[in-house]
C-alpha cells in the first residue's frame, strides 16, 4: 500500500548572540538577531501569494504543487507564522514549474514546504538517519534531527492512506527551515519543529470526501458531466475534479453528441476524448512558470508556439499554470481553443 506523505525536511542553522527567547537568541535590546542583515525582514509580506479553495485529506494530496504551495502557506496566519518564527515573516510561492514550493522565512529561521512525487521506499534514504517516528494529528511519520550547530532535522508524515491500487505516485512533501541564531536548549529546537508541524498538518490532515473511483488501468474513471469552476476555478480544483470539468468542456467545444464520444478522465488530471475516428483530444493543467515562452494568442490568452499537436495556453493571469492541448484530430486545433478557454473562464 503507497501512502501519500509530507515530507519535512527542516534545517535550522545557527549563530551565537545574545540572551535566549523561547530558546532562541536576541540582541540586548530585545531584538532578534539577524546575521541576515542584507536580507532584513523589518515587516511580514506575501509574494506570489493569492486566495486558494481550502482543501484537506485526499483532495489535498491531489492538488497541483502550485496550489498546494498555497494552500500550505495559509495553513497558518502571518500572525501565527510570525509567533512561531519570533518576528516579521515573508510567505511565498517559489521555485520552478515541477517543483513550486511555499517558503517562509524571518531573520533567522527559513521554512520550506514543497509538493514532489516520491516513492514510499525512498522515504527513509531521503530524510537520512537515525530517524524517530514521530506522529501529528494523528498521522505517523518520521523525523531526523541534528543537534549539532547548523541544528537539523528532515522528516516526513503521511496524511492519507492510500486505498487505490490503480492510483498515480503518491503526491509528497518537503519542508525546510533556516536560523542563525544560538539556541540555549536542545529542546528549544524540537518544540519548534513539532509546532510547526502541528500548525501545518492539522488543518491539512482533516478527512475529505472520498474521490471519484478509479475503473480501469492508468487511473481511468467513469464520466460524469461536471461544470467548469468558475472564472478559471479549475485550476485549483483537485486533479480527479478538474479532469471531469475539462473533459465536460472540452465535449463542449466539440459540438458532437457525447453518445458518440468515448470520454476518459483520469485520476492525474488528463481528459482524452475520442470516437474511433476523426476526434482525438487529450488535455490537462499543469504547472508552468515560464510566461515568457507564450507569444502568441487564442482565444485572448497567450498560447506557448505549436509543438507538433500540442498546444500550451496560459488559462489566468494571476496563476503559474498552463492548459495543454493535444490534438490528434484533423486540422488545425486554433478553433476547438477558441471555444474551449471561454467555457473554462465563464462565470
Amino acid at each position: 500500500m503507497r501512502e501519500r506523505a509530507l515530507i519535512l525536511v527542516a534545517s535550522l542553522l545557527m549563530a551565537g548572540c545574545a540572551a535566549p527567547v523561547h530558546g532562541l537568541a536576541v540582541t540586548n535590546d530585545g531584538q532578534v538577531a539577524s546575521p541576515w542583515a542584507e536580507a532584513e525582514i523589518t515587516e511580514s509580506s506575501d509574494k506570489n501569494l493569492r486566495k486558494v479553495p481550502r482543501t484537506s485529506g485526499e483532495y489535498f494530496t491531489y492538488s497541483s504543487a502550485e496550489t498546494a504551495a498555497q494552500t500550505i502557506c495559509h495553513t497558518m496566519t502571518p500572525q501565527r507564522w510570525s509567533e512561531l518564527l519570533h518576528g516579521p515573516v515573508r510567505r511565498e510561492i517559489y521555485g520552478s514549474s515541477t517543483n513550486l514550493a511555499c517558503l517562509v522565512t524571518s531573520n533567522r529561521m527559513r521554512i520550506e514546504l514543497a509538493t514532489q512525487d516520491l516513492d514510499p521506499s525512498g522515504w527513509r534514504s531521503y530524510i537520512g538517519t537515525p530517524s524517530r517516528d514521530i506522529q501529528h494529528a494523528g498521522r505517523p511519520g518520521r523525523v531526523s534531527t541534528s543537534m549539532e550547530a547548523p541544528f537539523r532535522a528532515d522528516g516526513y508524515v503521511t496524511l492519507v492512506d492510500d486505498s487505490s491500487a490503480a492510483n498515480r505516485n503518491a503526491l509528497t512533501f518537503r519542508v525546510t527551515a533556516g536560523s542563525l541564531a544560538t539556541m540555549d536548549r536542545p529542546s528549544a529546537f524540537t518544540d519548534l519543529v513539532d509546532d510547526v508541524l502541528t500548525g501545518v498538518i492539522e488543518p491539512l490532515a482533516k478527512p475529505s470526501s472520498p474521490m471519484p473511483a478509479v475503473t480501469g488501468e492508468l487511473g481511468l474513471m467513469g464520466y460524469v458531466p461536471t461544470p467548469p469552476a468558475p472564472r478559471g476555478g479549475v485550476v485549483d480544483v483537485p486533479y480527479p475534479l478538474s479532469a471531469q470539468q475539462l473533459c465536460t468542456a472540452a465535449v463542449a467545444a466539440l459540438g458532437v453528441d457525447p453518445a458518440t464520444l468515448t470520454i476518459a478522465p483520469h485520476h492525474d488530471g488528463q481528459c482524452r476524448i475520442t470516437n474511433g475516428a476523426d476526434v482525438a483530444v487529450s488535455l490537462w493543467l499543469r504547472p508552468n512558470v515560464n510566461r515568457a515562452e507564450f507569444t502568441e494568442t487564442i482565444a485572448g490568452r497567450p498560447v506557448k508556439p505549436a509543438r507538433d499537436k500540442l498546444r500550451e495556453v496560459w488559462l489566468r493571469d494571476d496563476v503559474p499554470a498552463s492548459l495543454w492541448v493535444n490534438w490528434f484530430s484533423g486540422g488545425d486545433s486554433t478553433p476547438f481553443i477558441e471555444k474551449l478557454v471561454p467555457l473554462l473562464l465563464a462565470g
